[in-house]
């Protein structure tokens, strides 16, 4: 079980980070997805955005978007889009080398077993908060470009409609 004072010093990790995306410089991801959602007839149509867990093993941040013609995870093979999220997540190992040394002054050792666990359960909470920023990005979007139900969560996780998150 994590300590306390661990998740509280990685809670507010995530919120720093957090507040750094709204003057961030997306490059084309915005217009990439309003050409995408303005290609896409919205008729029964659903959108999954998913994080990748195993993206923050291999530190590619990446996210899927699956657009499905009915319901969502009926289709067998929907159609898919890759999207490359480093943006929201520059630097990312310097935040975790200055967390461990926070961490390291309050507890004597640190294991590195402890250490992965710290950066998998930061990195789990980013991924999750980026729906906040995925919703600003969404609102952004020119009002005659109609929206699908978007739906957002981890990938073969639990997911959930984006605007109740």
């Amino acid at each position: 079980m994590m300590l306390k004072a661990i998740e509280a010093e990685i809670k507010e990790a995530v919120t720093k980070r957090k507040q750094g995306w709204e003057q961030l410089d997306t490059g084309g991801l915005k217009p990439d997805l309003q050409t995408l959602f303005e290609k896409m007839n919205q008729r029964d149509k659903n959108v999954v955005l998913t994080y990748l867990k195993s993206s923050y093993v291999t530190k590619s941040h990446r996210f899927k978007l699956a657009v499905y013609e009915g319901a969502p995870f009926v289709e067998l093979y929907p159609s898919t889009y890759n999207l490359n999220m480093s943006v929201l997540f520059q630097d990312i190992e310097a935040d975790l080398d200055r967390l461990h040394r926070k961490l390291r002054q309050q507890f004597f050792r640190m294991m590195a077993s402890e250490e992965e666990e710290i950066r998998r359960y930061y990195m789990e909470l980013l991924y999750l908060e980026s729906a906040t920023f995925f919703k600003q990005l969404f609102l952004e979007f020119p009002k005659d470009i109609p929206l699908p139900p978007i739906y957002f969560g981890a990938e073969l996780g639990e997911v959930r409609l984006l605007e109740e998150l």
